[in-house]
């Protein structure tokens, strides 16, 4: 019942819970630079401060901007192949 009904029904719901939360989390950049700035031995630090300490405090102005097309890259193809599923019937 569960592999035939109930996971069909909550799979749309669950994919877009996925995208989202992981277009939310690599966006993440101003609590954790406000609160810690990375934290203690770079413990909270995430791919949005990791971009900007390398950037503009170590002055590597091409790895930070590597970075940041890399993360880019790794929100829109998720995003991209859901909105052609959506096209295409497939999300309702």
């Amino acid at each position: 019942m569960f592999w035939w009904i109930t996971l069909p029904l909550v799979r749309t719901a669950t994919e877009i819970n996925i995208l989202l939360t992981m277009i939310g989390g690599l966006r993440v950049f101003d609590l954790v630079y406000v609160m810690t700035e990375g934290g203690p031995g770079h413990s909270t630090e995430v791919v949005g401060t990791y971009v900007y300490k390398t950037g503009f405090t170590f002055y590597r102005m091409g790895e930070g901007c590597a970075i940041a097309v890399i993360l880019v890259i790794l929100i829109m193809v998720p995003s991209v192949f859901y909105i052609i599923k959506g096209r295409l019937g497939g999300v309702t």
